[in-house]
C-alpha cells in the first residue's frame, strides 16, 4: 500500500515538474513580449492566464503529495526535501510573475500616453489649420473689396457703367490668373522637385496661356486706358518673367508686352523695387 503510494507521488512529482517546465516556457515568451516596442497586450494576457491556471494545477497536486507525505512521513524525508525546494522555486516564479504583471502595466500606461499625445496635437494641428483658413479666407474677400475700394475713389476703374463691368470681368480672369501663375511659381521655388505635381503643373500653365491669349484678345477695351487690369495684368507678366523666363508667354500678345513693359517703368514700381 505505501508502496503504491510512493510510486504515485513520483508520478505527480514528474508532473509537477512538467508543468514547471511549461511555466518556465511561457514565462520566458512573457518576457520576450515584454521587451517588444509595440507589445501585443492581448497575447501578454493569455499567456498570463495559461501561467496562473498551470500554478493553481500545480498547488492543487502540490496539496495533494502534502497530504500523502503528512500519513508516510518516517518513510519520505527525502522527498519532502524535494517538496519543500519544488515550493521555493514556486515562489520565486511567483515573484518573477508578479514582476512580469507590473511591467505589462507599466508598459501599457507607457503607450496609453504616447497615443494621448498624439491625439493632443493632433487637435490642436486641425485647429491652427483651421484658423488659418479662416483668416485666409477673411483676407482673400476683404483684401480685394479694400483695393477695389481706394481705386474707385481714385477714378483708377472706369466710371462708365458698360465699360466698368467689361474691365471688371477681365480683371477677375486676370486675378484668377496671376493667383494660378503664383501657386505655381510658389511650387516651383519653395517644393523639392521629388515633391512636385507634373500634371498639376501642365493644368495650371496651360490655364494661364489660355486667359494671357483670352486677355490679349480683348485688349483693345483697355489698351488706351490706365486701370485696376493693367496692374493685375503687369503683375502676372512680371512672376512669368522672372520665375519662368523659359516660357513662350509672350508669343503673338503685343498689346501685353506693351502694358508690362509701362508697368516696369512706372517710376512707382522702380521706387519699390529699390526700397526692397
Amino acid at each position: 500500500m505505501i508502496q503504491q503510494e510512493l510510486q504515485r507521488d513520483d508520478q505527480t512529482l514528474q508532473t509537477i515538474g512538467q508543468i514547471d517546465a511549461q511555466i518556465q516556457s511561457i514565462y520566458n515568451n512573457l518576457e520576450a513580449l515584454s521587451v517588444q516596442t509595440n507589445p501585443d497586450v492581448n497575447k501578454q494576457n493569455a499567456l498570463l492566464q495559461q501561467i496562473q491556471q498551470l500554478q493553481a494545477l500545480k498547488s492543487s497536486l502540490y496539496t495533494s503529495v502534502s497530504a500523502s507525505y503528512a500519513s508516510n512521513q518516517a518513510n519520505v524525508a527525502e522527498s519532502r526535501n524535494s517538496l519543500v525546494d519544488e515550493i521555493a522555486v514556486t515562489g520565486i516564479v511567483g515573484k518573477e510573475l508578479q514582476n512580469a504583471t507590473k511591467n505589462l502595466s507599466a508598459l501599457e500606461q507607457a503607450r496609453y500616453n504616447k497615443v494621448r499625445m498624439a491625439e493632443i496635437n493632433n487637435y490642436y494641428s486641425a485647429k491652427y489649420d483651421t484658423q488659418s483658413k479662416v483668416m485666409k479666407t477673411i483676407v482673400y474677400f476683404c483684401v480685394p473689396i479694400l483695393i477695389l475700394g481706394i481705386l474707385t475713389k481714385k477714378e483708377f476703374i472706369p466710371q462708365n457703367s458698360e465699360e466698368y463691368w467689361q474691365i471688371y470681368a477681365l480683371d477677375s480672369i486676370a486675378s484668377q490668373t496671376f493667383e494660378s501663375i503664383v501657386s505655381r511659381a510658389r511650387e516651383k521655388i519653395y517644393k523639392p522637385e521629388e515633391f512636385h505635381y507634373p500634371d498639376g503643373i501642365k493644368h495650371e500653365k496651360g490655364r494661364a496661356l489660355r486667359s494671357l491669349s483670352l486677355l490679349e484678345k480683348e485688349s483693345h477695351l483697355f489698351i488706351g486706358s490706365y486701370n485696376k487690369l493693367h496692374v493685375t495684368i503687369g503683375l502676372c507678366c512680371l512672376v512669368l518673367d522672372n520665375v519662368f523666363p523659359d516660357e513662350a508667354w509672350k508669343e503673338n500678345k503685343p498689346n501685353l508686352v506693351k502694358i508690362y513693359e509701362d508697368f516696369k517703368n512706372k517710376d512707382s514700381f522702380i521706387e519699390t523695387i529699390k526700397k526692397d
